[in-house]
């Protein structure tokens, strides 16, 4: 594992897109990165917030549990739905209560449970409008979950 802390330059930079994707300012005195196999970690300030997968900025669990997720668009899944989510299948149109903000097809989103605790970060196959007059089929992918080889090595750093 190797890991290094950001130069302002680049840390400005990693803000700035961040700002960029998800429509907030976030305020980091340091970020260092961890390389773990194919993804690279940001840890903002001693906290693991972010890992760049397959070229996307997304934020984890970890992260989310202890610092919120409001800034991001949320599909609300039944107790039903928790287990296999949170196990890593993929945001089933049958099990969704509801959606919270507005977005588009291919945008990051957190799974939550009824009370809003993340389950997962998943990306959207179609907009809010779609989803919502659709009763059956996948909606999301799901790209991060608690146990998922991410959330086990991020238990490290």
């Amino acid at each position: 594992m190797r890991r290094h802390y950001l130069s302002k330059k680049e840390k400005k930079a990693i803000l700035n897109t961040l700002q960029e994707i998800y429509h907030v300012r976030f305020e980091v005195d340091k970020i260092e990165v961890v390389y773990l196999e194919d993804e690279k970690i940001y840890v903002f300030d001693g906290r693991p917030a972010f890992m760049e997968k397959n070229s996307e900025l997304l934020p984890l669990l970890t992260w989310l549990l202890e610092k919120g997720h409001c800034f991001l668009p949320k599909i609300v899944v039944d107790r039903g739905a928790i287990k296999p989510i949170g196990s890593g299948a993929d945001v089933m149109a049958p099990g969704i209560v509801r959606l919270e903000g507005d977005f588009k097809e291919k945008t990051i989103v957190v799974v939550v449970e009824e009370k809003g605790i993340p389950i997962a970060v998943a990306e959207t196959l179609y907009d809010k409008d779609t989803i919502e007059s659709l009763s059956k089929g996948k909606v999301a992918i799901n790209l991060h979950w608690p146990g998922d080889r991410v959330w086990k090595k991020v238990k490290s750093i």
